[in-house]
């Protein structure tokens, strides 16, 4: 599980490579990732 407001691994494993892809894509769509979940979780 990630924190999309920090974007650091909060629980959970994953291999490297797909930990880093993982964190890349969500620091680089962050603003909108953080949008969405506030207007369906207000």
């Amino acid at each position: 599980m990630l924190s999309l407001e920090t974007v650091e691994v909060m629980m959970g494993k994953a291999p490297p490579l797909i930990l880093r892809e993982a964190l890349e894509w969500v620091r680089a769509h962050q603003t909108q990732l953080l949008e969405d979940w506030k207007r369906c979780y207000p």
